[in-house]
């Protein structure tokens, strides 16, 4: 495991385990399996990424060009088997900011698995290096073959938002157009997220037609209707 991971994030699963005939609790300290940075496509640079780099970047840089951090964990093979998680925190070191005032940073679960290859940006590594077999950039999973279905990785950055209002608000439609629990929402909701979820019931819940309005002026036209990059939108014009 190289220091970049053991710097850059640990996740702590606090578990409880009984399968001595003992119930025991322990807290498992997880460093990345994998790691690396998705660098905004530029034409002129072509595909870069930073396998074997020191350091993890999230934001936007000063020339307006986007940087996301992607990070793997082992759970399965880190916790013993019949164990059951009760909590889990991430916890990240972040060594370099342009800015003095607090900036916010999202965690979403990426939809498929991705590539850590060779590569490794030189000096500050804000600008990635050549990406090499199997790297994950911001194109592909794994370069240079398989690409991500949406450029910048796949993730669906509203189903966080779904499971977690499905529980608060006890809406069966929400928890449909999750599809499923998100770990972020177990971290939010803690132990009795599964349950709570789960006991939502969508298995008549109808989603509420599309309409239009003649006299009402422009259309808002969308597209991937019914996928995790589904928008729908509710205006309130007022009388």
């Amino acid at each position: 495991m190289r220091s970049k991971t053991l710097l850059a994030a640990v996740v702590a699963a606090a578990i409880s385990y009984a399968g001595t005939g003992l119930a025991s609790a322990n807290i498992i300290s997880i460093t990345p399996s994998k790691d690396n940075t998705l660098y905004e496509y530029d034409p002129a640079d072509g595909d870069t990424s930073n396998a074997l780099g020191f350091h993890l970047f999230a934001g936007k840089t000063a020339m307006g060009e986007l940087r996301r951090g992607v990070l793997a964990f082992d759970i399965a093979g880190s916790i013993p088997a019949g164990s059951t998680i009760t909590g889990v925190t991430l916890s990240m070191n972040m060594s370099r900011t342009p800015i003095s005032v607090a900036y916010p940073v999202e965690l979403h679960k990426l939809l498929a698995d991705w590539g850590e290859g060779t590569s490794q940006a030189p000096g500050e590594e804000g600008d990635g290096a050549p990406a090499t077999p199997n790297d994950a950039t911001w194109r592909h999973r794994f370069f240079d073959t398989i690409f991500w279905a949406a450029q910048g990785g796949d993730f669906s950055p509203y189903r966080s938002l779904l499971a977690t209002g499905a529980i608060l608000f006890r809406r069966g439609d929400f928890k449909l157009k999750a599809g499923a629990l998100d770990d972020k929402t177990r971290c939010l909701v803690g132990s009795q997220a599964e349950a709570l979820f789960q006991g939502q019931s969508a298995a008549e819940t109808r989603l509420p037609l599309r309409q239009t309005f003649p006299a009402g002026g422009y259309y808002i036209l969308g597209c991937d209707f019914e996928t995790d990059r589904e928008i729908r939108l509710i205006a309130d014009a007022g009388l």
